[in-house]
């Protein structure tokens, strides 16, 4: 028996378990066939009511030692999530536990989620507007090997200890759904069409829709001061803009604003009479033009005002707010002078997107037919004439992106062997009755490592090399032939270890990760500027640098450079698990059980490595600006996880040899991936 035991643990140290990392964070369950069967323990072989019709064979009775082997897979193309945190069982795209929302643009991957006009002009527009909606599929299929060998003593052998470990073998697919449909083009952000009024070839009237986060990417020259800029299309006014003068650094600036929306009935604002604005805005539904507010949509759905798209003054319901927000949808409001729109909507590319730009129509005096303000069709052979270059001149957003080594449309695939995990414990008790176990449990990371930040679907088959260390209790009862059940729970910690993360860069406001503003998210901000106490333990506290948001805001994540950073974390893991034998033969029956996860939230803090950094809060960005400001407290939103698992099992014992299949469903959860799970598998009892 030393020689088995030396062999024993020799297996052991080379088994493992393994919670599976993307570049973001933990947001999965653990593989469950890692500890063996689920179902409670049966009598031990020598015990076994078949046993004495065995053949004679040497064994040690206080031994008793297990092999088992099965595989799996799982799959999940569907994630849990809720805006404000907390279990639910509503569903998003995976794309939004990978990059922090369903969709988005290329700017938002910068500093305070804009790219400068000069910028937008000499690389592309389309990272100022155009969504990016990555949709794709998990993938996983593997095999597992484990060993678990335990001895008993004292009196009537009511103690014992063991040993228990298990080695899965992986192979990991994510795998794009849309590609070559992944980013929004400039017919779901733009349409021109004629109006035919009337009966005359000159009754035709030339009428569009433009989609305001469109408008302000687009560029234009101009003169500043005897010097040629460039600029947006689009100036918004900080409200002391003049209502007898255009905005803007030239003469050549059109005035889109106005005093009120009706009661001017001049076919054009002029200098000294520009009541009315030359143009409109009109609001589209939840996920129109693009983004929209919805956060449950799984594509940019590219809505348009209704057709015509030209507005009376008097369908105009009122002024737009000056951030952005006012008006039902299906409702046209005007830009109205006065109102600060530079650090409200000028800021918020989603409150853009919700807006379309339309013109203005008027009322022929002739002939009582409706006519496109003149200026509104100036801004349209404007805009025309800047949509012209787009085919021959810019890349899309993900060919900018491919260019820097970040490729949305690539799939991924890495086989590869977990990590180790091992366990040693002690308890008291005769498992096949009743007993009670303490456990201690070491993860060795000997999974594999993401190569760097920039293989945004490279999935490891470990945990990105950190150390983890397990506490548990187990503990059954069979009180019947026919029927027993098992608990464990178990506490588990993550060893802070380097990690090359895509880097955060500052945004206008920052996660505040704090019950405060997670507590009551939609009053954060109120409570945040009235409370000494919110101001000095959420939004100004020395892990947030910058004003915080409620917990419902998005931020966009792990996409850009590397950065080198120290993670670590905390999760817990328990089962209830019933099982059900046939009353004439303990050896056949059915096991049902309940998982429960949740993590906390990753606790990231900077770390000097050999990745690519300029210094430990700034970063070189995507644009190759350097010393771009960070905020590592982004990397830390919305990484706790929590899942809620059914799952069940068929087993049938015959000698030494045992088979056994089951299968499991995620129905619940919180950042975490609605996983299905199926496996197969056997055990040989020495």
């Amino acid at each position: 028996m030393g020689k088995k035991l030396q062999i024993t643990m020799l297996l052991t140290t080379i088994a493992s378990n393994t919670m599976l990392f993307a570049l973001t964070s933990e947001f999965r369950s653990p593989l469950r066939l890692i500890r063996g069967v689920m179902h409670s323990p049966l009598e031990p072989v020598g015990d076994a009511w078949w046993y004495d019709d065995m053949p004679e064979c040497d064994r040690d009775p206080c031994w008793n030692i297990e092999a088992w082997a099965g595989g799996y897979y799982r799959a999940a193309d569907r994630a849990f999530f809720k805006p404000c945190n907390g279990n639910t069982t509503q569903t998003t795209s995976l794309s939004t536990l990978f990059f922090g929302a369903e969709s988005f643009t290329g700017q938002q991957l910068f500093v305070n989620s804009t790219v400068p006009s000069n910028s937008l002009a000499s690389v592309t527009p389309y990272l100022g507007f155009a969504q990016i909606f990555p949709r794709f599929t998990y993938t996983e299929r593997g095999v597992v090997m484990g060993i678990h060998a335990m001895r008993t003593f004292g009196d009537d052998d009511c103690w014992h200890v063991g040993v228990r470990g298990g080695l899965p073998v992986k192979e990991i697919e994510i795998t794009p759904t849309n590609v070559g449909a992944m980013e929004e083009t400039l017919q779901d952000v733009y349409d021109v069409r004629n109006l035919c009024v009337g009966v005359g070839a000159t009754d035709v009237q030339i009428v569009y829709a433009f989609r305001l986060d469109f408008l302000t990417a687009l560029t234009r020259c101009v003169v500043s001061s005897g010097t040629e800029v460039t600029t947006s299309f689009v100036q918004y006014d900080n409200g002391t803009g003049s209502s007898t003068q255009p905005s803007g650094p030239s003469n050549v600036s059109t005035q889109i604003a106005g005093i009120t929306a009706s009661g001017d009935s001049a076919s054009g604002p002029t200098a000294g009479t520009n009541v009315l604005p030359p143009v409109y805005v009109t609001r589209v539904g939840t996920g129109g033009g693009g983004q929209g507010n919805c956060l449950y949509t799984d594509a940019p759905t590219g809505q348009f005002p209704a057709f015509p798209y030209c507005q009376p003054a008097t369908a105009v319901t009122g002024a737009l707010n000056g951030d952005g927000s006012g008006g039902a949808v299906g409702q046209t409001m005007f830009f109205k002078f006065g109102t600060d729109y530079a650090a409200g909507l000028g800021t918020d590319t989603d409150a853009q997107a919700a807006l379309f730009v339309v013109p203005r129509c008027d009322t022929d005096t002739n002939t009582a037919l409706p006519v496109v303000n003149t200026q509104a069709n100036a801004i349209r052979n404007n805009v025309v004439t800047a949509i012209n270059q787009f085919g021959s001149t810019f890349e899309t957003s993900i060919a900018f992106l491919q260019s820097q080594g970040i490729d949305f449309t690539r799939a991924e695939r890495v086989v590869g062997v977990g990590d180790l995990d091992t366990e040693v414990y002690v308890g008291y008790g005769h498992p096949e009755d009743w007993y009670i176990d303490g456990i201690l449990g070491v993860r060795f990371p000997t999974g594999t490592r993401p190569p760097n930040a920039t293989r945004i679907y490279y999935q490891p088959t470990g945990n990105k090399k950190h150390y983890e260390i397990k506490l548990m209790l187990e503990g059954g009862w069979h009180p019947v032939e026919w029927f027993a059940f098992r608990l464990d729970a178990a506490y588990n910690h993550a060893f802070k270890a380097s990690e090359c993360r895509a880097a955060p860069f500052k945004q206008q406001t920052s996660p505040c990760n704090t019950s405060c503003c997670e507590n009551d998210c939609n009053s954060c901000n109120t409570s945040c500027s009235s409370s000494s106490t919110c101001n000095s333990h959420c939004c100004k506290s020395d892990t947030n640098k910058f004003p915080c948001v409620n917990c419902s805001t998005l931020f966009i994540k792990n996409i850009g450079p590397n950065l080198c950073v120290d993670v670590s974390w905390d999760y817990f893991v328990g089962h209830l698990e019933l099982s059900f034998f046939h009353p004439c033969n303990q050896d056949i029956g059915l096991t049902i059980g309940y998982e429960g996860m949740y993590k906390g939230k990753d606790h990231v803090s900077d770390d000097d490595c050999d990745c690519t950094t300029t210094g430990v809060f700034t970063a070189t960005d995507l644009l190759g600006n350097a010393n771009q400001p960070l905020d590592l407290s982004i990397l830390e939103v919305r990484s706790q996880t929590a899942t809620h698992k059914l799952y069940g099992e068929l087993f049938h014992r015959w000698n030494f040899f045992e088979l056994f299949a089951g299968a499991s469903q995620i129905v619940a959860g919180e950042n975490a991936m609605r996983e299905s799970e199926a496996h197969i598998g056997f055990k040989l009892f020495f």
